[in-house]
């Protein structure tokens, strides 16, 4: 058994379940940096010290102390590359190489510290080797992980005509995620409900307040897996995903287990992960996206082979494999 320091400075469902999978077989020290005060105290220094191996979900530069500590120390360090530490969307200007060189340079720099760098698609692993310049030998795809969803599941006849998002809401994602575009659509379809999961900024909600959309709601903050969150998708028949940039998208096979049928985007890794799923609108036509959706609320789906194609392309034990292995080594 081993001391992993797991680090990170977000609190959702892909960061849980990596920290699940490193507490199955070793002893997990925990560190959530939310600001430079969590470095005051020295409990970081002494995990850092203690550990043989450090995990972080992210090449964030508030992880820099944690990552030079541990290279002085010879650590194994292990990084996720998790999207926007590796991106270079320009013309969305998302992504951190979308940045001063001096910015990028440094991040360069975080990324050379990590024995191992984890991609979770080809296309984050195509960005982290070309932009970040880790080279292919030291990168690993190790796909997000899925288990089963454990309650029965609501047959298509019986789910409402009913379109669901999952995404936070706020400046910054706004028009990244397509939220924006969520509402377009619902407005076009206004006989279908359509559903927001995810924490809605006060900035954001007075907007959507303004827009009337009769058919559109949010629910902000659902606990994951909670029953509210589980009975909204349960009640689903399609979700759609809509973003203009996306390392993986753990929204769609989130969906997918709960039996909605994924709609998405080609946007980077949303064709590599919807392709065998769902289905991919290749156009920024809302229009063309709105009879997509109409012919599939029109089919019968067996919602069951949804759920058994998503956890076939991206079962939890995969991921679980790689990751154990690689603090293993």
């Amino acid at each position: 058994m081993k001391k992993v320091l797991f680090v990170h400075n977000v609190n959702t469902s892909w960061v849980d379940r990596d920290r699940e999978i490193v507490e199955s077989k070793h002893k997990v020290l925990n560190f959530y940096v939310s600001s430079v005060w969590n470095y005051f105290s020295l409990k970081w220094f002494f995990n850092v010290c203690k550990s043989d191996v450090i995990y972080c979900w992210f090449a964030s530069f508030s992880f820099f102390p944690v990552i030079i500590l541990g290279r002085i120390l010879g650590k194994r360090i292990l990084i996720v590359s998790g999207g926007f530490d590796a991106a270079k969307a320009n013309t969305i200007e998302y992504g951190a190489f979308t940045k001063s060189k001096f910015n990028q340079f440094f991040r360069r720099i975080l990324f050379s510290y990590a024995d191992k760098v984890l991609c979770v698609s080809k296309a984050n692993l195509a960005e982290t080797v070309i932009n970040a310049k880790v080279s292919p030998e030291r990168c690993e795809l190790v796909y997000h992980g899925f288990s089963p969803y454990k309650k029965p599941l609501v047959s298509w006849s019986k789910r409402k005509n009913q379109v669901v998002m999952l995404s936070r809401c706020d400046s910054d994602t706004f028009y990244l995620k397509g939220i924006d575009q969520f509402l377009r659509l619902a407005e076009l379809m206004p006989t279908f409900s359509f559903i927001l999961i995810g924490n809605v900024s006060k900035k954001v909600e007075a907007l959507l307040e303004k827009q009337l959309v009769p058919n559109f709601r949010w629910t902000n903050f659902l606990e994951f897996d909670g029953e509210e969150f589980n009975q909204v998708l349960n009640d689903s028949k399609v979700l759609v995903q809509l973003s203009q940039y996306e390392s993986f998208g753990c929204s769609v096979i989130d969906g997918a287990i709960r039996g909605c049928f994924p709609i998405t985007t080609s946007n980077l890794a949303l064709f590599e992960v919807t392709k065998d799923v769902g289905s991919i609108v290749f156009s920024n036509n809302l229009d063309i996206f709105k009879n997509k959706i109409l012919d599939v609320f029109n089919q019968e789906i067996d919602v069951n082979e949804t759920v058994r194609r998503a956890l076939l392309k991206y079962p939890l034990e995969n991921r679980k494999k790689s990751i154990l292995n690689l603090i293993e080594m």
